[in-house]
């Protein structure tokens, strides 16, 4: 007679593969990282079309340069994230 065996396991942090387990430890961060790559992509479009920085029209004046030094150095954690 057949019989079916079916085990599952419930994915937990010991039976991840690394690639699983690397890809879930960065999540939160490189969403965040994502959002501000966003941010700045739609800043410099609206630059480039109508001449507007909102990121100047936002932010006082001293932190503009913080914002941009933020929006780099999450678009170079993207890329470094996408070629490993």
């Amino acid at each position: 007679m057949f019989r079916f065996h079916f085990q599952y396991q419930i994915p937990t942090k010991k039976n991840l593969p690394p690639e699983v387990e690397r890809q879930m430890r960065g999540n939160g961060f490189m969403m965040f990282a994502q959002l501000l790559v966003l941010i700045g992509a739609l800043n410099w479009g609206l630059v480039g079309a109508f001449n507007v920085d909102a990121v100047e029209q936002i932010f006082p004046y001293r932190y503009v340069k913080h914002v941009y030094m933020l929006v780099g150095v999450a678009a170079l954690y993207v890329i470094a994230c996408r070629l490993m």
